[in-house]
């Protein structure tokens, strides 16, 4: 309203009260009425006097009736809060009220897009250190602020005068792009949040305009994807929009930009292993309108001559793979560069991994019966099973003790633990057991003739709640060896038991069953998804053979038969190698990906504390010099400023709060015989940073809307001077109704008794 006048109100509606000056006129107009009259002699001298004082007593009326006109306008205007914009004719009032002007800079990944030899970025930053110089010589009182999208909630520049333009100057100059993905719905968050903050005296006018420079990519903006309906950030604008008085959302994006991508780096197996082919799977996205063709990836791993391979197509919007084939000769933590050719966003065409490498799987067996003898003990069959004797190693550590020995065997460096035909366990062991599957170790129960039924019923059943899945009831089968069973396999799909898919598999014809433990699972753990029976004998029973159930983080696999050949002929088939190998694949946890994250995540490493001290150092990508890092239990902070530590499942971990820049981050432990080990961290970009899809024109204004809110295209338009910044009349308007309220009531009182 009145643009051409340069005011406006923030509650239009309620100038219609200003209709109600219309009360004192009509008021004033009905006093006039006209009387019958009636001639009375001693009328004749008070009439004559009022002819004397007619004229003045006239202007009495009008200047109480003006005053009281006025006053019904001065409270209209307050209540409807009318302020001054800029480029009116009221304007040259702003002059005197200074603006905070607040820019919100997205220095993601996304903004090194290049423009031939200059980034999007560093446009960016040219064109805001033009309005920079532009302000400074329009309004150098205003004051200006810079908050990064990397950084929500801290200032780059806080409340600086433009008058201080080369301090400004310098601190853009300074800027660089972070490898932090952008989160407008936080960044504006923080910006509403530092607005909310109360600042200045009870004098002063409130007044802020704020900048938002973005390539508003669609990933970042839209709250799904899949729904073009979907608006993730209307909260946030229409709060913000709310507590300035203008929000300008600059769109510095180009237009679509076909971009190829490391998109990820992954093993197809669960462990890295010195001597073990390891097959890496190299991914490609291809973000681009059209199809890539011959896209080259190379493959280095540090100290070893590079390898390459070709993606001959990848379609548009698809991604390719590339297959890498190594072999580690030593264990320790190896790093892995993936490359391809640069295009005209270079920083995602490469990703680093950071590969755990063991010297074997650690597997620890309990032998329940020990033998003297070659070839008689419970667990001779399975310890060749999972470490043949040969050239070519299978992976596997293993590691055989006794039941005496396991009463005081630390577990935690162990995968997969094997108890077999141990006969009991005591109540302490159970709970160590417990502990150690919860936290991710994988546990074979294999049950023999020494089990002592009432013992694993008690203290590993529990009713269910307890490690073993079933409850035990007695041995089944014919000791005399007359009489077999054979194996139904009710889970064909299961890992472990590939080796018999198929109707008319030859090995489930071969393998007899002579005994072993009936039992049954409970309903109740079947009903809530943690336990099944994976294949079972084919007696009137249907006795469970195989039944595994998860348990915290870990799993629990039962076998109701030995893994030795007492009760079945199992052990002299081929089969019997194959599933063993596949039920420690399995079980073992995963640690090819432990040393992966993507920027933004902590870097978090257990402590060892057997081997080494609580006290390590730590170099991030780029730093010089390393820092000290400290492991602690209880949440408190070691010496730097940045390394929190804190304890997981009762163990010290190292953590490095924030991996805030892509490439490799290295901890040294300190052994106790004073070496060193080395420790790898790869941290990548977040893959979603390489879809450099913007907003169309229909979609940003559908998010980028309100009464305050201006949507403009192109850093350029930053250059072309101030804009924004109004300064509310509300308590001229104030002051000016008290005055003339004191007035009227002032005169009314002097008139009436001079009268």
């Amino acid at each position: 309203m009145f643009d051409w006048l340069g005011i406006s109100a923030v509650n239009p509606w309620l100038l219609i009260g200003a209709a109600g000056v219309a009360a004192p006129i009509i008021i004033h107009l009905l006093s006039k009425r006209r009387f019958k009259r009636i001639d009375w002699a001693a009328m004749d001298f008070l009439l004559d006097a009022d002819r004397r004082n007619r004229r003045r007593i006239r202007l009495e009326h009008l200047l109480l009736l003006l005053l009281r006109c006025l006053a019904i306008l001065l409270l209209a205007m307050l209540v409807s809060r009318l302020f001054i914009k800029p480029g009116g004719l009221a304007s040259f009032a702003l002059q005197s009220v200074r603006t905070e002007r607040l820019v919100l800079l997205d220095d993601s990944p996304s903004m090194q897009v290049r423009n031939g030899d200059r980034s999007v970025f560093d446009q960016t930053i040219e064109a805001l250190s033009d309005f920079v110089r532009a302000t400074a010589s329009q309004r150098p009182n205003d004051t200006f602020s810079l908050m990064l999208t990397s950084r929500p909630g801290r200032f780059v520049v806080n409340g600086r005068l433009f008058s201080q333009t080369e301090e400004i100057l310098q601190g853009i100059a300074a800027l660089k792009p972070a490898d932090l993905s952008a989160n407008p719905d936080a960044s504006l968050a923080a910006v509403a949040d530092a607005i909310e903050q109360p600042t200045g005296g009870a004098g002063e006018t409130l007044n802020r305009v704020v900048y938002l420079l973005s390539d508003l990519r669609s990933t970042d903006w839209m709250g799904d994807p899949s729904d073009p309906d979907s608006q993730a950030l209307d909260g946030p604008i229409e709060r913000l929009s709310e507590l300035v008085e203008g929000l300008v959302v600059v769109n510095v994006g180009a237009s679509r930009v076909d971009n190829l991508a490391v998109a990820s780096i992954g093993s197809q197996v669960k462990n890295v292993v010195v001597g073990v082919p390891t097959r890496f799977d190299v991914t490609v996205a291809n973000h681009g309108a059209k199809a890539a063709q011959d896209v080259a990836v190379t493959f280095t791993v540090a100290g070893a001559p590079p390898a390459e391979a070709l993606i001959r197509r990848i379609p548009a919007g698809e991604s390719g793979q590339a297959g890498f084939d190594f072999t580690f000769r030593e264990a320790g933590s190896a790093e892995i560069l993936v490359e391809i050719d640069s295009d005209r966003l270079p920083v995602d065409n490469r990703r680093h991994f950071a590969a755990r490498v063991m010297q074997a799987v650690p597997i620890l067996v309990v032998d329940g019966d020990p033998a003297g003898e070659f070839g008689r003990s419970e667990s001779f069959f399975l310890s060749y099973a999972l470490s043949p004797p040969g050239e070519v190693p299978s992976g596997y550590g293993v590691q055989t003790i006794t039941e005496n020995q396991f009463i005081a065997a630390d577990l935690a460096p162990y995968q997969v633990i094997v108890l077999a035909n141990v006969y009991r366990i005591s109540a302490q062991q159970r709970d160590r057991l417990e502990q150690w599957v919860e936290r991710g170790g994988g546990l074979v129960l294999a049950l023999g003739d020494q089990v002592d039924r009432q013992s694993y019923n008690s203290l590993l059943h529990r009713e269910g709640k307890g490690l073993l899945p079933i409850r035990l009831n007695e041995v089944a089968g014919d000791p005399d060896e007359r009489q077999s069973a054979r194996l139904v396999v009710d889970r064909a799909n299961h890992p472990i038991l590939k080796v018999f898919a198929g109707e008319s598999n030859p090995f489930l014809q071969r393998i007899r069953f002579y005994q072993w433990w009936s039992g049954e699972m409970p309903t109740e753990l079947v009903a809530s998804g943690d336990g099944r029976v994976i294949a079972s004998f084919n007696d009137t029973a249907r006795s469970p053979a195989l039944a595994e159930r998860r348990f915290g983080d870990g799993r629990v696999l039962t076998m109701t038969m030995p893994v030795d050949g007492d009760w079945h002929s199992w052990p002299a088939d081929p089969s019997y190698i194959i599933t063993v190998l596949e039920t420690a694949r399995y079980l073992a946890g995963s640690t090819a990906m432990q040393g992966n994250l993507t920027v933004g995540q902590p870097v978090r490493h257990p402590l060892n504390v057997a081997r080494f001290a609580t006290e390590a150092d730590f170099l991030a990508p780029g730093q010089e010099r390393p820092t000290t890092l400290r492991a602690r239990e209880d949440g408190t902070h070691g010496e730097a400023a940045n390394m929190a530590t804190t304890g997981v499942n009762g163990r010290p971990v190292f953590q490095h709060d924030l991996a805030s820049s892509r490439g490799i981050y290295q901890l040294m432990l300190h052994r106790y015989d004073g070496e060193q080990e080395r420790v790898l961290f790869a941290a990548n970009l977040d893959p979603d940073e390489s879809d450099l899809t913007p907003l169309d024109r229909a979609a940003a204004e559908k998010i980028v809307h309100g009464e305050n809110v201006t949507l403009v295209e192109g850093a350029a338009v930053l250059a072309g001077g101030v804009t924004g910044g109004r300064a509310e009349m509300w308590r001229w308007m104030l002051a000016a109704l008290v005055l003339v309220l004191c007035a009227d009531s002032f005169l009314a009182w002097t008139f009436g008794r001079r009268r």
